[in-house]
């Protein structure tokens, strides 16, 4: 097991471990939201498939444009009909927008600039535009329209329809499990024993998988009692694809994943990232299975699930919304504090900026962390920061 690495060595670690899953399975169209397909898709016609009026009006041959005279109105041709009679010539028909345009039809226009008397329809203005969308104009047929591991929203699934397609393959989504430890650690709506506190851990991080796409299939609290935890890392590597557990990392009497993941035979891969807080994350693997353990403190464990589980989950899926955005920015009113390792600190970032919330940045702390969206990576560093100094910023 290796101690102590830089962030760097944490992501290698993790591709070199990890094997990704790409388990597929056909799915509705309408349950494809947030799911990544697993099948390129090719248009099996053109959009549209016929050329098609833009607008309500009257419709024209070519050879007809200009004429100043009268145009007697051969029939009314409306949306969903099967326009297969030809225009005659000097002759029209009236046409009502997404209207099939006959095979000889080659301008609409609009009624407005028509005047209609006795079933005859004079032009006042020709229009400089067709106002027709042509068969292929969207797309055209053999085209390709999604790649294989496109993640399917509304839009998307609204191109599916549109094709008339129904069910799709998609990559099933990795079944993940929550493990939060801690005699202290209450679930809220129970009331409060004294000594006690209630879980946020779970909370968070159940709610941080949903908006990324994704949602944990277990959610257990367990004890400070190694034996009991490795029975069940065990049993959750044999039904899971990644386990993210909170607590018990760290070197305190109660610190029990060590001796936990020893029980259960996990190969123990690292202890201890250069990044604070959350230095004692662990990662290790146990019937392929990988498990990160996080920090018990509220924050620290935000910071390591956006900086490190997400990286995991990545490493499963190749899913590229897991990769956090990091930019350079300058920091709007400096830091004080001096670290030994990268320090993460919540921050409000405005595209150019990061500004560090007033209130306690402690490891325990969430309140501060309300209405931020981002972290500012703070490099170590042995003098503190000025304003306007450049840094890292890793946007959530």
């Amino acid at each position: 097991m290796k101690t102590f690495v830089t962030l760097k060595e944490a992501f290698t670690l993790f591709e070199e471990e990890i094997k990704q899953k790409e388990e597929t399975c056909l799915c509705p169209v309408e349950f494809g939201l947030g799911h990544r397909l697993a099948e390129d898709i090719y248009a099996p016609f053109p959009q549209p498939p016929f050329s098609k009026s833009a607008m309500d009006g009257f419709v024209f041959r070519k050879e007809d444009i200009g004429c100043v005279e009268p145009f007697p109105i051969q029939g009314a041709l409306y949306a969903g009909d099967n326009a297969t009679q030809l225009i005659e010539q000097k002759q029209c028909f009236k046409i009502m927008t997404g209207a099939k345009i006959p095979d000889n039809g080659a301008v609409v226009v609009q009624q407005e600039h028509c005047v209609v008397e006795e079933n005859k329809v004079t032009v006042n203005i020709w229009p400089k535009r067709i106002n027709i969308c042509l068969k292929g104009e969207d797309f055209g047929q053999g085209e390709l329209l999604l790649e294989k591991g496109t993640v399917l929203d509304y839009i998307t699934l609204a191109l599916l329809s549109s094709i008339g397609r129904t069910k799709i393959q998609i990559y099933k989504k990795p079944r993940i499990a929550v493990l939060v430890s801690g005699n202290e650690v209450w679930e809220p709506g129970k009331p409060l024993p004294e000594g006690k506190i209630y879980d946020s851990n779970a909370m968070m991080i159940k709610q941080r998988l949903l908006t990324l796409g994704y949602g944990a299939k277990t959610i257990k609290f367990l004890p400070d009692d190694p034996k009991e935890v490795a029975t069940t890392l065990e049993e959750m590597s044999r039904c899971h694809d990644i386990i993210i557990t909170t607590g018990g990392v760290s070197v305190g009497e109660k610190d029990i994943f060590h001796d936990a993941l020893t029980f259960a035979n996990a190969k123990k891969v690292f202890w201890k990232v250069a990044l604070k807080p959350g230095t004692p994350a662990i990662f290790s693997m146990l019937n392929e299975c990988p498990i990160i353990s996080l920090s018990g403190n509220p924050f620290a464990s935000s910071v390591t699930f956006e900086v490190l589980a997400r990286r995991v989950l990545y490493c499963l899926t190749k899913d590229q919304r897991l990769l956090v955005e990091t930019v350079r920015g300058t920091i709007k009113n400096g830091f004080k504090k001096t670290a030994d390792k990268s320090r993460f600190i919540r921050a409000k970032w405005n595209g150019k900026e990061v500004e560090i919330p007033k209130g306690l940045h402690a490891s325990y702390a969430l309140k501060s962390m309300a209405g931020c969206n981002a972290l500012a990576e703070i490099p170590a560093s042995e003098e503190p920061l000025s304003e306007s100094a450049e840094i890292n910023v890793w946007l959530l």
